[in-house]
């Protein structure tokens, strides 16, 4: 899937989902990673994961178009030997800033600072102005990693985790079609993450059934 263009066609939501540890979010980062590499914009909301670690990510897999990979958990835990740092800072991190990174905005739990709708639509348009002053377009691509996080995002306070869930699904699945009510459409990608149920009938079945999707009817 690393040498796979996917083509995630805007007006439409995508979904991975598989249980912990199934590499969802080292998939979302290659598409993310192919698509700003064809000059599109992708805003990339980690929920999981810092934002300072996902653009080591990113770092990591700029490498691999060079002659040496770096490892993301090596750079991570400081693991690089003085030349690899050295190759890391001279070489991979200027190249990916001066062709790529323009088009890529990353977004962690920590940028949420309002717990509702108002509060979102405030980042998705700060992201969207950057790209238009960077880039002179907007968003093509949001991709939510992961999705079924939003339960600890809710839009009221009585609510419960499915509900909130679903209610975060909805409204990423209106913005894919009328952009912040804009009439244009963006492509979307969520990774959601598997239920521990869903996950052993996989294991039992060998394959997945949209039922296994944690909290989330609206995502199936």
């Amino acid at each position: 899937l690393d040498n796979k263009n996917v083509f995630l066609q805007k007006g439409k939501v995508g979904a991975v989902f598989a249980f912990t540890g199934s590499f969802k979010t080292m998939f979302c980062a290659n598409i993310a990673y192919n698509t700003i590499k064809n000059g599109a914009n992708v805003l990339y909301i980690s929920l999981e994961i810092s934002k300072d670690d996902m653009y080591i990510n990113f770092l990591s897999r700029h490498s691999y178009n060079f002659d040496k990979k770096l490892s993301h958990s090596d750079i991570k835990a400081n693991r690089l030997t003085p030349d690899d740092e050295t190759y890391l800072f001279e070489t991979i991190y200027p190249d990916f800033k001066d062709k790529l990174k323009s088009n890529l905005v990353i977004y962690d739990e920590t940028d949420i600072k309002q717990n509702d709708y108002t509060g979102v639509n405030k980042l998705l348009s700060k992201a969207d102005k950057r790209f238009i002053k960077q880039t002179n377009k907007g968003i093509d691509l949001i991709i939510i990693d992961h999705l079924n996080l939003f339960k600890f995002r809710k839009t009221e306070k009585n609510i419960n985790d499915y509900a909130a869930v679903n209610h975060w699904m909805s409204y990423f699945r209106k913005n894919c079609t009328n952009f912040l009510g804009q009439k244009k459409q963006v492509a979307i990608l969520c990774a959601c993450q598997s239920s521990r149920e869903g996950y052993k009938n996989a294991v039992s079945k060998g394959k997945y059934e949209l039922t296994g999707i944690a909290e989330g009817n609206e995502i199936e």
